[in-house]
This record gives structure tokens, C-alpha cells and sequence, in this order.
């Protein structure tokens, strides 16, 4: 049972370093050549992971650049879930969101990427379908919490404040993109928190 659970470990690294890989190239070329140009085709190209295997790796190249919305759920619910019972919601999710494998990216490919995404149709399309999953996945999370609160939250409060956050989220990100993604996008989500709630 000890080395199933090494093989399995070694197979996810493996397999976590290929998808980052074909990642990292496929944005490039994204970057270079605009994403309605950069097919599956010239990905697989590129990286030599068969085209077969793409859609193993990735569900689509919105996927691709935005990552898994079902992954992304469970590691934002999971997140969410361990905070403390009695931090503010607002924190808790703030919180939570750090927890998604893109927040540790570094500052100028995470700007590349909003980027890219401000400029696809597309990705700005999937990003909203996202937007619309953690809603749904977040909110019961958070009348959960509330639960043992003077007053708990229903769940249309708890959906408002999570479409709330998100919002937040998408004007700092703007922001951030229009200041050249100088300092960091945290400290802008902070500012438009404090204008919501002031």
C-alpha cells in the first residue's frame, strides 16, 4: 500500500509539471499570436503532448488558461471550509481565494494573463461561467459558517456577498491591469472591500 501511494505521488508530480509545461507554451504562444490563432493543433505542436492527451491534461483552451472550474470549486470550498468559524466573511474568502494554484504565479505572468483574458472574448466568457460556479459553491459555504451567528446569513445574502467579492475582485483586477500590475493585486482587491463596505 506504501509504494502505490509513492507511484501515485510520483505520477501526480508527473503529471502536474507536464500540464504546467504545455501550459506555459501555449500561453506564450497566446501572447505572441492571440488566442482565436492558437489552436489545439499549434499547442500540441509546440509541445509535443499528443493531441489525444490534451483533453486529458486540459478540457479546453479556456481551461487551458483559466484552469479547472470543478478543481478550482473544491480547492476554493475546501479553503473556505478550514478558515476560522468567527473571521469576517469577507476575510474568509479572500482568504479561501489565495488558496487557488494560480495566486502564487508571479506578478508579470499573472498580469499577462488578465491580459490575455481582457482581450479574448472568449476567456472573458468562461471567466464569468467561473464567477457564476464559485457563487454557487461558495455561498451555502458561508451560511454554514454563519450558523452559530447572532444572525446566520441566508442563502441570498450569502450569494450576494460572494457576487460582491467577485466583483471586487474583477474592478481591482482592472485596475491592477491598468497601473502596469504594479504592486500587488491583493492590496487592490483590499481598496475596493473597504469602498463596498464603508
Amino acid at each position: 500500500m506504501g509504494g502505490e501511494s509513492v507511484v501515485e505521488s510520483v505520477s501526480a508530480q508527473v503529471r502536474s509539471a507536464v500540464r504546467e509545461r504545455v501550459r506555459a507554451t501555449a500561453i506564450d504562444l497566446m501572447l505572441e499570436d492571440g488566442f482565436a490563432r492558437t489552436t489545439v493543433e499549434r499547442i500540441v505542436a509546440a509541445t509535443g503532448l499528443p493531441r489525444r492527451s490534451f483533453y486529458r491534461y486540459f478540457g479546453s483552451r479556456e481551461d487551458l488558461v483559466l484552469g479547472s472550474t470543478e478543481e478550482q470549486v473544491a480547492v476554493l470550498v475546501a479553503a473556505l471550509r478550514s478558515r476560522p468559524a468567527d473571521e469576517d466573511p469577507w476575510r474568509a474568502l479572500q482568504q479561501a481565494a489565495e488558496a487557488l494554484p494560480d495566486a502564487g504565479h508571479a506578478p508579470e505572468r499573472s498580469l499577462q494573463v488578465a491580459r490575455l483574458v481582457e482581450a479574448a472574448g472568449e476567456l472573458r466568457a468562461r471567466q464569468l461561467e467561473k464567477h457564476v460556479a464559485w457563487r454557487g459553491a461558495l455561498a451555502p459555504v458561508l451560511v454554514e459558517r454563519s450558523l452559530s451567528d447572532a444572525v446566520p446569513l441566508d442563502l441570498l445574502s450569502a450569494h450576494a456577498l460572494v457576487a460582491a467579492a467577485l466583483s471586487c475582485l474583477d474592478v481591482a483586477a482592472e485596475q491592477w491591469m491598468a497601473d502596469g500590475g504594479v504592486g500587488r493585486l491583493s492590496d487592490y482587491y483590499d481598496r475596493a472591500v473597504r469602498a463596498v463596505r464603508r
